[in-house]
């Protein structure tokens, strides 16, 4: 009975921080739970089929992924004595790491699917206005103070402003993109860089007496 109880408390008591880990632990803990409170404010109502909320999401936790690794760290600091509970957070950070990884590829996905919506919006819109050009330069019902050369340089101008339009939507499409893979990819592979920490067996340096010992010989 007393050898269970002796067992149960070493096992799970509770470790104890010196000053510098209690001050990491809070800030640490601080990031983590201010990074929650951002994802459900700014992720509700969660809608993982809409396309557009997938992109602005994952946009966001990209943007505040750093606060997150960092607050990570330092309970990951603050755990580097206990080995239990060290290997159960550098499990955590392998499952959120290669999840973020696999968002980037979905920003990838997303983001090429948003593009060709885009391109196909402004050319729907750019056909319809055509179509109405050309139907009034076929029934003559044209005002009298615009002629044919002035419809068709109309036209001309429409079709060049869709094109400008698509390069224009297609350069902040990218960037956009960019920026949410690159944050994405970096915060996966440091959260999987913290697994890798975290997993390693303490090693146990030898003292280095000996070599002053040996030196006071040759004295």
């Amino acid at each position: 009975m007393f050898k269970s109880n002796r067992f149960i408390k070493r096992r799970f008591s509770l470790p104890v921080l010196t000053p510098a880990q209690s001050i990491c632990f809070v800030v640490g803990s601080t990031c983590i739970v201010g990074f929650f409170i951002d994802v459900a404010v700014l992720g509700a109502p969660f809608i993982l089929s809409d396309l557009g909320w997938r992109i602005d999401f994952l946009q966001q936790i990209g943007r505040r992924s750093i606060i997150f690794l960092f607050g990570v760290a330092l309970l990951m600091y603050c755990a580097f004595d206990q080995r239990q509970l060290k290997r159960a957070l550098a499990t955590f950070c392998l499952v959120i790491g290669v999840v973020s990884l696999v968002s980037s590829i979905v920003v990838i996905h997303d983001s090429l699917e948003t593009k060709n919506r885009t391109f196909q919006d402004i050319s729907e819109q750019a056909v319809q206005i055509q179509s109405r050009i050309d139907d009034t330069r076929e029934s003559g019902n044209l005002p009298p103070e615009i002629t044919l050369s002035e419809l068709e340089a109309a036209a001309i101008a429409i079709a060049e402003q869709a094109e400008a339009v698509k390069l224009t939507a297609s350069k902040n499409i990218v960037k956009a993109s960019a920026s949410t893979i690159g944050n994405l990819a970096a915060f996966g592979l440091g959260m999987i860089g913290l697994s890798r920490v975290g997993m390693q067996k303490r090693r146990i340096h030898s003292p280095a007496p000996l070599q002053a010992s040996s030196q006071q010989q040759y004295l």
